[in-house]
């Protein structure tokens, strides 16, 4: 019985479960995280910004990957973080520049 070269078996060393891809954290999702974090400590306005550009580029990322990539909640956190960062930088503009 002769093999179709199609067939993955035809091939040494290839199989189905080890060609796909297997999923992984969004490195965005986790950059978005870090960004909102050092909003808080070195990177007042800039962190938050950031936190907001890769939080919303992962969670389209994520959605667009078919399973290929996870951290969705991730990304969501990132978001988050970066809009309460933006508001405490805000407001803190506001309160240090009203006399």
């Amino acid at each position: 019985m002769a093999l179709d070269p199609d067939d993955p078996r035809y091939h040494p060393g290839a199989s189905l479960e080890h060609d796909a891809p297997r999923p992984g954290l969004s490195w965005s999702a986790l950059g978005a995280v870090g960004c909102g974090i050092a909003n808080f400590v070195i990177l007042y306005p800039v962190g938050a910004i950031l936190a907001l550009i890769l939080g919303y580029a992962a969670k389209r990322s994520i959605l667009r990957s078919g399973g290929v990539q996870t951290g969705l909640k991730v990304a969501w956190l990132g978001i988050l973080i970066g809009w309460v960062g933006l508001a405490v930088n805000i407001y803190t503009f506001i309160a240090y520049n009203i006399h």
